[in-house]
């Protein structure tokens, strides 16, 4: 069982970083469940800040490999910045 949970959450970890969930920057965002809570607000599924089922499954649903953020913390889908971190 943790060997599962270990992939999941390890997963999760890059999948975020992927698409800069979690900032790629020094000073940016660097809070797993702050990211979380982002991407579950993005998709639609409920925000709980948990690696639950529903986001797993989010996660493995095939989507382009632009990432939902710039390096700043803006959208690339609005232009806004939603991540509250900056250069």
């Amino acid at each position: 069982m943790y060997i599962f949970c270990l992939f999941f959450l390890c997963f999760a970890q890059k999948y975020l970083k992927e698409y800069h969930y979690l900032s790629p920057l020094e000073d940016g965002n660097h809070n797993f469940k702050d990211a979380l809570r982002i991407f579950q607000q993005n998709s639609d599924i409920p925000d709980t800040g948990r690696l639950d089922a529903k986001t797993i499954i989010e996660m493995h649903k095939p989507r382009c490999g632009v990432p939902d953020f710039d390096e700043s913390g803006s959208s690339n889908k609005t232009g806004k910045d939603i991540m509250g971190w900056s250069a």
